[in-house]
């Protein structure tokens, strides 16, 4: 018989039904076999409609079981302790509104119609009263106290009192007798009438009531005199203001100015201690969300072939050594949007309004539709200095400079400004005073905008003979696909000292104007071209 030291070793992921274990019998002294698999446990969930406990069985008798949490800790907690495990309910996490209220009752709000008895006091939103009498008003009588005031007789109002600290039930009465007051010809109405009267002893005070200067039977004034002067109304709310007998005409604006005598109609301002106030005119801002009305001020026009009226606008004079007062015409400020542009306008023949000129916002450039003239037909520059771009520069270029270009002559690459940050009229120059060196490149451009169509690099041809030095050729760019101008060096070529590029902006695109010198004997030809990198 073999020792079991020397059989082969059976694993239990490999046990079989055809794998026995020998099983003796001490007492009858047989020999059996006991059938392996059934060494190997089994699991079963007797209870009905219910969650198993253990998850599964691996390697044969490994039993694997499920573990127990909490699918809200806020709710319920799940710990061990003394090797049980402990479901404890955390009260304070439980939201009755999302609990059957049906069966449990729990209370989300409060019926006021059967559910409250006794009286609800001020501090919780009640009156603190049992009832009321037909009649009164209730008022805060002390802190927290309400208390009613009969209002039974014709004419009976509360009125403030400042010595009890809370309203009294009184009257309207008028002591002066310029008013009658009239509280019983109509229960529940207090009819207040002017007294006839041809002079006041007091201030007028219409308390919501209107003065009708009945338009239909004439014109009459709210005058300094008692004349047919001063402030006229007519029947649709439109005011003249008018002196010295003022005819008043129909179909007038809101507010109409007629003045037979006066040289200005109107006068802003004080001479007081305070003066400098009210001296502006102001149009209302609108106050809720949209545009703000258009703002017009219109001249006179003519009538059978009269000239329409000239419109000025005048600053004050300085009085002895003082400066003469600027006119200033100023576009309106955007928080977050575009700021105004100032326009100048004028007709055409036909009678078309035309924008001749604009003052752009931000960079203030100014743009003319038309020509442009002065005395000597050039126009000059503010810059009071020019700026040397450093050798193997590579950066940005800032509109409305004049540069210098790199003194080594050696490669550069700069960028032109993007036409989203740019406004029509800016311009850059770049100026030669040193030539472009040998196989070197200076890079204008900005990559994927591409140049007016027709832009230009006027360059020296090469051409021998007596006409050398003379002869140009042109690159032109295509509008379309060039982004970048490359003035490239070359011996005898240029670019030489003098050369010259003008950048333009003409509100969508960059135009650019180079004119480029020869250098050495001259007798190659510039190389300098519009190019897409």
């Amino acid at each position: 018989m073999a020792e079991i030291t020397s059989l082969t070793t059976l694993s239990k992921t490999s046990v079989v039904s055809t794998d026995y274990v020998l099983v003796a019998n001490t007492s009858t002294k047989k020999a059996k076999k006991l059938q392996a698999q059934t060494l190997f446990p089994s699991l079963n969930t007797l209870g009905t409609s219910s969650e198993a406990l253990f998850a599964s069985i691996t390697n044969s008798n490994q039993i694997n079981l499920k573990g127990l949490k909490s699918a809200d800790v806020t709710q319920l907690t799940v710990t061990t302790v003394s090797n049980n495990l402990l479901l404890t309910l955390v009260e304070a996490g439980i939201d009755l509104n999302n609990c059957d209220n049906s069966t449990a009752g729990f209370l989300t709000s409060v019926d006021l119609g059967g559910t409250v008895s006794g009286t609800l006091s001020v501090l919780r939103g009640g009156t603190g009263l049992v009832g009321i009498t037909k009649g009164s008003v209730i008022y805060g009588s002390a802190l927290n106290t309400i208390s009613e005031a009969a209002l039974t007789a014709n004419g009976n109002i509360l009125v403030g009192n400042a010595t009890n600290g809370y309203p009294s039930v009184g009257a309207i009465t008028s002591t002066g007798g310029t008013l009658t007051v009239n509280s019983s010809a109509t229960p529940g109405n207090i009819n207040l009438e002017v007294a006839s009267t041809n002079s006041l002893s007091g201030h007028l005070d219409c308390n919501t009531y209107n003065i009708n200067l009945d338009d239909a039977a004439g014109n009459s004034f709210l005058s300094g005199n008692g004349s047919a002067e001063g402030v006229h109304v007519d029947a649709d709310g439109r005011v003249y203001i008018g002196d010295d007998t003022p005819t008043v005409f129909a179909g007038g604006a809101a507010l109409n100015l007629i003045s037979e005598s006066l040289t200005d109609g109107i006068r802003l301002g004080n001479t007081s201690g305070t003066y400098g106030k009210g001296g502006g005119i102001k149009w209302l801002d609108r106050t809720s969300s949209g545009n703000g009305m258009p703002s017009t001020l219109t001249g006179a026009s003519g009538h059978t072939n009269g000239d329409a009226g000239d419109f000025s606008i005048i600053a004050g004079a300085g009085a002895g050594s003082g400066s003469g007062g600027d006119v200033s015409l100023l576009a309106g400020d955007a928080a977050a949007g575009t700021p105004g542009n100032i326009l100048l306008r004028t007709h055409t023949a036909g009678g078309t309004a035309t924008t001749a000129a604009t003052v752009y916002n931000g960079s203030q450039n100014v743009s003319f539709i038309g020509g442009v003239a002065n005395p000597t037909g050039i126009m000059g520059g503010s810059l009071t200095s020019k700026t040397q771009l450093a050798n193997g520069a590579s950066q940005a270029l800032a509109a409305n400079t004049h540069y210098i270009a790199p003194v080594d002559g050696n490669n550069a690459t700069l960028t032109l400004p993007t036409q989203a940050a740019s406004s029509v009229g800016e311009s850059i120059i770049i100026e030669y005073q040193h030539i472009v060196q040998n196989g070197q490149t200076h890079k204008y451009g900005t990559s994927g905008e591409f140049f007016m169509e027709h832009s230009a690099c006027y360059r020296m041809s090469g051409a021998t003979g007596s006409a050398i030095g003379l002869i140009q050729t042109v690159d032109a760019a295509d509008g379309s696909a060039d982004d970048f101008l490359n003035i490239i060096g070359l011996t005898n070529a240029g670019p030489g000292i003098g050369t010259y590029i003008i950048f333009t902006y003409n509100g969508s695109k960059w135009r650019a104007e180079a004119r480029c010198t020869s250098s050495g004997t001259g007798i190659a030809a510039n190389l300098s071209v519009f190019a897409t990198s």
